[in-house]
C-alpha cells in the first residue's frame, strides 16, 4: 500500500494534536471551532491545512492504530487535496488582521462569503492573530460560531488561550501546539521535501541559529537572512566598541525599522542572559561563537545583568507599544549601559 500523501504526514513534532484531529474527522466528531493555541512557526497553518485537506479528500483512507482509535489520511493527490496544498482551495478561507486588529469590517465580509451557497464538501475559515480580534469583531462572529453553518470549521490560530477573548475561547476546543525540539528542527530542514537549494540553503544554519530560533522554523527562517545576521553584528559590536557615540551611532543608522530594532534588543536580551548563564555555568548557551563577548558580559555583578535584563525587557515593552524606537534604544544605550560600562 502506497505511503499516504497528505499534509498530516508531513507534520513534525504535534503528534498529540495531529491525533487528536484525525481521530475527531474519522469519528466525525471534529469541534466546528478549534483554538489553536502556540506560538507561530510550529506548524499551526499546515494542520488546519492538513485538517481541512482531509475533509475534502476524495480518496481518502482510515487506518487503525493499535494504541489509538482510526485515523484519517488524506490522499494528497485528488484535486480538492492539491488545491488546499497549495492554498487555493474554493474551500479555504484565510483572515488576516488589517494592522494591528482585526476589524469588525472583515468579519463581516466573512459572514457574507459564508452566507453564499457553496457546494464543497467543506470549508474552512482560518483566522490568524485570533487574539487580535476587538471586541467588536469577536461579538460579530460569536453567533456564526455558535451555530456555524454546514460544513464549515473555523480554525482560530493564537500564540496562547489566555490571549483570546473569554466569549470566544469559551466557544473553541482548544489544541495546544508545542515548540519544536531541535532534533525535529534538524528533520525537517533535512526533509525529503525539501527542493535541493532550500536544502543547501537552510543546512547551513549555525548551532546560535537553531538556538536561537526557539523551536520555531519562522524565526530560524529569519535568522539565516543576511538582514538579521547583519543587525546581530551590529548588536554585538556596541557591547565591544570604546566610543559609547560612535557605537550608538552605528546601531542607529543600522536600525530603519521597529522590526529592526525589535530584533537588536532582541540580541542585547539574548546576550545578557547568555552572560547570566555563563557566570552560574548552565547551559545552553545560545550565541556559542561570542564567547569572549559573553564573558565579558559574565563579568559584570549578577545584579548589574538582572537590572540590564529587566530593563532590555522593558524597552521591547515600549517599542511594541509604539514608542520612538531609536530614541528608546538611544536612551537604553547612554543612560544605562555605557553607564555600567
Amino acid at each position: 500500500m502506497a505511503k499516504p500523501g497528505g499534509l498530516f504526514s508531513t507534520i513534525k513534532g504535534q503528534d498529540r494534536a495531529v491525533g487528536f484531529l484525525q481521530t475527531a474527522i474519522a469519528g466525525k466528531k471534529l469541534p466546528s471551532t478549534l483554538l489553536f493555541a502556540g506560538p507561530s512557526g510550529v506548524g499551526r497553518r499546515l494542520t488546519a491545512l492538513a485538517t481541512l485537506q482531509a475533509l475534502v479528500c476524495e480518496s481518502r483512507s482510515t487506518r487503525d492504530d493499535s494504541q489509538a482509535s482510526a485515523k484519517v489520511e488524506a490522499c494528497g493527490a485528488c484535486g480538492p487535496c492539491i488545491r488546499v496544498a497549495k492554498r487555493e482551495s474554493e474551500s479555504l478561507i484565510e483572515l488576516a488582521p488589517q494592522g494591528a486588529t482585526t476589524k469588525i469590517e472583515q468579519i463581516r465580509t466573512i459572514l457574507k462569503e459564508l452566507s453564499l451557497q457553496n457546494s464543497a464538501r467543506a470549508r474552512a475559515v482560518i483566522v490568524d492573530d485570533a487574539h487580535l480580534m476587538t471586541a467588536q469583531s469577536a461579538n460579530a462572529l460569536l453567533k456564526t460560531l455558535e451555530e456555524p453553518p454546514a460544513n464549515t470549521w473555523f480554525f482560530l490560530m493564537a500564540p496562547s488561550v489566555s490571549s483570546v477573548l473569554p466569549t470566544i475561547r469559551s466557544r473553541s476546543q482548544i489544541v495546544q501546539f508545542n515548540t519544536l525540539t531541535k532534533e525535529i528542527i534538524d528533520e525537517i530542514l533535512l526533509s525529503e521535501n525539501m527542493s535541493g537549494e532550500d536544502k543547501k540553503s537552510q543546512s547551513k544554519a549555525e548551532p546560535w541559529q537553531v538556538e536561537a530560533a526557539r523551536g520555531r522554523l519562522d524565526n530560524l527562517q529569519a535568522l539565516l537572512s543576511d538582514e538579521v545576521i547583519g543587525l546581530r553584528n551590529i548588536a554585538f559590536s556596541f557591547w565591544q566598541a570604546q566610543d559609547a557615540n560612535d557605537s550608538i551611532t552605528k546601531v542607529s543608522e543600522a536600525i530603519t525599522s521597529r522590526e529592526n530594532s525589535l530584533w537588536v534588543v532582541r540580541f542585547w536580551q539574548e546576550l545578557l542572559r547568555d552572560g547570566f548563564y555563563q557566570q552560574l555555568g548552565l547551559k545552553p548557551i545560545i550565541h556559542q561563537d561570542q564567547i569572549e563577548l559573553i564573558e565579558r558580559v559574565a563579568g559584570y555583578p549578577q545584579s548589574e545583568i538582572e537590572r540590564l535584563s529587566v530593563l532590555a525587557v522593558e524597552l521591547e515593552r515600549d517599542i511594541r507599544a509604539n514608542a520612538d524606537y531609536n530614541l528608546a534604544i538611544d536612551n537604553f544605550a547612554r543612560n544605562e549601559v555605557y553607564v555600567t560600562e
